[in-house]
């Protein structure tokens, strides 16, 4: 592993984002949680390594660091994981801004995987099974079908008919497929609630950044 090009690529970033976008922006200080705790967490593997060829040398000592950096390294590796998961979200709300164009790595990266078929069809299958039964082996498409308001989705299946089918269009506008994602994936959102008219007017928003790209 080139540790080196790894965390200076992820600095080039975050200097890059932060000329586009300023340095208080929401991605900007984003990236750079990410790219401290990837170099942490490359910190205690590398030291994790080290300690593990004490250990095969058979040096005294050398178990315990072995053990701590082993330790240091899944909790560095959660955070890791976490601070990814929030560069996303922060990406997301980039994009769904309208800002889907800028000349940022991390941007691009979303922007693709939001547009790939294969993921919109993924997407627009979970909208349509929102609130259906789990199969018989228990598995669901999304964890919205089982943490939903049934009678809530009920009333709203006709909208959820329809960002099902825009999702499918080729001509999706990568605002609404974000918009979308988010909604699904935050447990926050009005489709985990129980007020049927914002859930609606929501519903009715991301049809309207779907069909805003045609």
């Amino acid at each position: 592993m080139h540790v080196a090009p790894l965390i200076s690529r992820s600095l080039d970033e975050v200097s890059l984002a932060e000329s586009l976008l300023g340095r208080e922006h929401a991605l900007v200080l984003a990236l750079g949680r990410q790219t401290i705790a990837l170099a942490q967490l490359l910190a205690v593997i590398a030291l994790l390594a080290v300690s593990a060829v004490g250990v095969a040398a058979g040096g005294r000592g050398a178990l315990p660091v072995l053990v701590a950096s082993a330790l240091a390294t899944i909790g560095f590796g959660c955070r890791a994981a976490l601070r990814a998961l929030d560069r996303r979200e922060r990406v997301r709300d980039v994009i769904i801004s309208g800002r889907g164009d800028l000349p940022l790595a991390v941007v691009d990266r979303e922007r693709r995987r939001l547009l790939d078929p294969r993921r919109r069809e993924l997407l627009a299958h979970s909208y349509e099974s929102i609130g259906d039964e789990p199969s018989a082996s228990g598995r669901v498409p999304c964890r919205a079908c089982v943490l939903v308001n049934l009678y809530v989705v009920a009333n709203v299946r006709p909208e959820l008919a329809l960002i099902a089918a825009l999702l499918r269009d080729d001509a999706a506008c990568v605002r609404g497929v974000a918009a979308a994602q988010r909604m699904i994936s935050t447990g926050t959102a009005s489709l985990f609630g129980r007020d049927e008219e914002i859930l609606r007017e929501d519903l009715r928003g991301i049809a309207f950044l779907l069909r805003s790209g045609r």
